[in-house]
């Protein structure tokens, strides 16, 4: 499932799961992204294709496998660090 490489990518980019939504042609319903990213439901070829091309990653990438989540960790927070460049962060440590 895709899920997790979709959130990723989504925050990687900066985007709410609405911009996310706006983006998409036709566009694909909030709840119905939450889903894709919860691997509640599974998005279809064309769909996947689109989510690449607003994401700029590649199908590859979505189906790379499962990410493994980091607990209990401390970490230390540049406080002037903006939204996107914590979201950049924590793409480089899970991917």
């Amino acid at each position: 499932m895709i899920g997790d490489r979709l959130r990723l990518a989504r925050k990687r980019a900066g985007l709410t799961i609405q911009e996310l939504a706006e983006r998409l042609t036709p566009n694909v319903p909030e709840p119905t992204l939450r889903n894709y990213e919860e691997n509640l439901a599974r998005a279809s070829q064309d769909t996947q294709l689109d989510l690449c091309k607003a994401l700029d990653v590649t199908l590859e990438y979505l189906h790379g496998g499962r990410v493994a989540a980091l607990r209990n960790m401390e970490w230390r927070q540049d406080p002037a660090a903006t939204e996107q460049e914590r979201a950049e962060a924590e793409v480089l440590v899970f991917e």
